[in-house]
């Protein structure tokens, strides 16, 4: 987790040491951001550290070690002690002051009349030390000004912070008029894990405020529906769409700050149509003609078309009339259609489909006449196409993407069934800029949502099924299997063919009173 593509940052506690730390160590933290207190330079601090050099080459004895900020505190510390306690023994000389210096019985030690004057003292002191302003805040020394360093190769200083301007690129002594720094861009340019200087994914996704656009349908809003509110102007965006949208970007490892835009038109993509927005959530298609302008993350609904025509009424005695109609052979020619085969089918077959399947073709609903393949909107206006049928003006069938048809078989279980499905779309997915780097992101999100079970949840959610509404071709068979009931019809037109039959043999015949006997003879001399 310190190669490319991660962001460390540490605080003074790690910051302070990295000098003084093992080579190794440094080594294995090439790319990382600290912050530490600042130090400005002057004469007293070059002072200092001469002096503490000179100490340590005096005496061998002494562990060599690197000054930091902590050992220039110390310093500031003692001077503050020193100099309060010399204020308060020439101001208070009348305090009598016990000899200590030779008395290694503890016990005998009192307590020091001065303390608390001492204590005082401290608390009031003000002054620059080499460890910068010294000013103790409820008996603690606030650092008010850090310096940001990136380890690269040893230290590198990108910029400082302090209270009054945040963020610059330079530190001055009264920096009361220092410009406020509103992007990294005016610092030195960091050099992150893996020794590059591109901004990890999370730092830019973090701080940055996705724009999201998001489609507003007149029907099917149980994929996406946006909501405004007339008094706040409020957008509220909901759905399945929406839904797994929010969840996938809620399992990433770092917050996702975004809003939703609605547009009438967000299922046309374009090359230049969303250069201003960051991406599409809604009920949109994955389309190889698509990809040279976006790019998709992983489907989150099923793949493909198929299609939806009315159940068999399996209790009609007239059933085996079926084949005779035309809308049986609608039916059957509907399920071998494609979205390629739709503009091409036989204007003799009522079709219905979604706009949106239409537009997929790039036809444009608004001059659309082709009076075989009609283009619906809503689930409702489905239901009554096939309710009325291909004679009177309407459709037997309605080819359409698997989404919506679970929408519409969810509404409408027991009238209608899915007779064909065809893997020719790629399902739904959130289309973003090409190069995005939220497509990798939610695509691994999408894909532990659906392991996780949660995927499916929401769609059950939405679509209000608890179970799979759609039926393959032997349960679909099975479905619609033929009883003895569905033969009524036949035994009776060949009953009431038969009596007439005989009747008019009856008729005919030269001895009628001997007819019957006579056939019953003649059947039982065959049986044999």
């Amino acid at each position: 987790m310190v190669g490319q593509g991660y962001a460390w940052i540490t605080t003074s506690m790690i910051t302070n040491f990295v000098n003084s730390m093992d080579p190794s160590v440094i080594e294995s933290m090439q790319g990382v951001v600290g912050f530490k207190p600042y130090i400005p330079a002057s004469k007293a601090v070059r002072r200092f550290e001469i002096r503490w050099s000179k100490n340590l080459d005096e005496n061998q004895n002494l562990q060599e070690m690197e000054l930091n900020v902590y050992g220039m505190w110390t310093y500031d510390i003692v001077h503050a002690i020193a100099t309060a306690a010399e204020r308060v023994a020439t101001g208070h000389p009348h305090i009598l002051h016990q000899e200590t210096r030779l008395n290694m019985n503890f016990t005998t030690i009192l307590t020091s009349q001065s303390g608390f004057l001492l204590m005082n003292e401290m608390l009031q002191s003000r002054f620059q030390g080499i460890g910068g302003a010294f000013q103790l805040t409820d008996g603690r020394l606030i650092q008010r000004e850090f310096e940001i360093v990136n380890v690269f190769r040893g230290e590198r200083t990108i910029g400082y912070w302090n209270l009054e301007n945040g963020i610059t690129s330079i530190m001055k002594e009264e920096n009361h008029t220092e410009t406020n720094l509103t992007s990294s861009s005016k610092l030195v340019s960091v050099i992150w894990p893996g020794g590059t200087k591109g901004i990890p994914n999370g730092l830019f996704l973090h701080s940055k405020r996705f724009r999201i656009v998001v489609p507003v349908k007149i029907g099917f809003q149980e994929l996406i529906r946006v909501v405004r509110d007339p008094q706040t102007n409020e957008i509220t965006v909901t759905g399945f769409c929406a839904d797994v949208f929010k969840e996938a970007t809620k399992s990433l490892d770092y917050e996702v700050h975004y809003e939703f835009i609605p547009s009438v038109n967000a299922d046309r993509i374009k090359s230049t149509t969303y250069e201003n927005f960051d991406a599409v959530v809604g009920d949109i298609t994955i389309l190889a003609s698509r990809f040279p302008f976006v790019d998709f993350t992983q489907p989150f609904t099923d793949l493909g078309i198929g299609v939806v025509v009315p159940k068999i009424n399996k209790n009609n005695i007239w059933i085996l009339l079926k084949p005779l109609s035309a809308d049986f052979y609608t039916a059957t020619l509907s399920s071998m259609l494609t979205v390629q085969q739709i503009q091409s089918s036989s204007r003799d077959a009522g079709v219905g489909t979604s706009a949106a399947l239409l537009l997929l073709r790039g036809i444009n609903i608004s001059t659309y006449e082709n009076p075989t393949i009609k283009p619906y909107h809503k689930p409702e206006e489905y239901a009554d196409a096939l309710r009325k049928g291909s004679k009177n003006g309407r459709v037997s069938a309605i080819i359409d993407e698997i989404p919506y048809l679970k929408i519409f078989l969810a509404k409408y279980p027991s009238d209608y069934t899915m007779i064909k499905s065809k893997a020719t779309t790629g399902g739904f997915g959130f289309a973003f800029p090409k190069g995005s780097p939220l497509v990798r992101e939610l695509s691994s999100a999408i894909l532990r949502l659906r392991e996780e079970g949660k995927l499916k949840m929401m769609e059950n959610k939405w679509f209000n099924s608890t179970e799979s509404i759609f039926t393959n071709q032997d349960s679909a068979s099975n479905a619609s299997r033929l009883t003895v009931h569905s033969f009524g019809g036949l035994f009776l037109v060949t009953a009431i063919s038969s009596l007439q039959l005989y009747s008019y043999a009856s008729v005919r015949s030269e001895n009628p009173s001997q007819f019957l006997p006579q056939q019953w003879h003649k059947f039982c001399k065959r049986l044999r």
